[in-house]
């Protein structure tokens, strides 16, 4: 058998609650759930649900402006950038 090793999360009470109620419902410890949930994660490198992510107004003007309103500097070849950074 693997050796195992321990996680601590925290998170509010209400979150608790519900969620442990729905792993009861489903017949599992809140254990096994996260066990399932950390092995899926592990196996396909990515979470298995879409997360929705809205940015805040600051975030989304950044995320939209062009790369000349960011301060961002073209170079045409390696050679440029690179004497660019030795200066």
């Amino acid at each position: 058998m693997a050796r195992t090793t321990t996680y601590q999360l925290r998170l509010d009470e209400a979150t608790k609650r519900e969620s442990f109620a729905v792993f009861h419902e489903l017949g599992m410890t809140p254990a096994k759930g996260m066990r399932i949930f950390l092995t899926t994660v592990a196996r396909t490198k990515s979470i298995p649900f879409p997360i929705e992510y809205a940015p805040n107004e600051q975030t989304a003007k950044t995320l939209l402006a062009s790369d000349v309103e960011k301060g961002y500097k073209g170079f045409d070849n390696l050679e440029s950038l690179l004497n660019e950074r030795k200066t």
